[in-house]
């Protein structure tokens, strides 16, 4: 279910860039102009979405051994309020600083590029689908 932060919502339709908040064990649902939290949803799903990690963040986990916020799945926000079904046989991204510096599928070890048609986030796990969209 998504919870507004200070008031704030999110529509569909609306570009938005997701993180895992480890403080809250929710996603943080940020607008992808004013990089403003509006909200936080234990379920997140996206379309025409790609995973970003900013490589400065990352640099500095390695660096301080401190987590920061630094990976993101940017995308068209769809739902934060419902659990969607049938997604598991789509496949896992999984994001680990001290292994790489993209988010890798879980099954091939290959990194996660390009946009996907759907990200579908829960818990602590980021599944994307479908082919690569232009």
């Amino acid at each position: 279910m998504f919870k507004p932060f200070k008031g704030r919502t999110v529509q569909q339709g609306q570009p938005v860039r997701v993180y895992r908040n480890l403080h809250t064990g929710t996603f943080s649902i940020l607008d992808a102009q004013t990089n403003l939290v509006l909200g936080h949803a234990s379920d997140v799903m996206l379309c025409h979405a790609h995973f970003q990690v900013r490589e400065a963040g990352r640099q500095r986990v390695l660096r301080e051994k401190k987590k920061n916020v630094h990976a993101f799945a940017v995308g068209i926000y769809i739902s934060g309020d419902i659990a969607w079904r049938h997604t598991e046989s789509w496949d896992i991204a999984t994001y680990n600083p001290y292994v790489a510096g993209d988010f890798l599928d879980a099954s091939t070890g290959r990194p996660v590029t390009g946009t996907y048609l759907y990200v579908y986030l829960s818990g602590a796990i980021a599944r994307y689908k479908g082919e690569k969209s232009s």
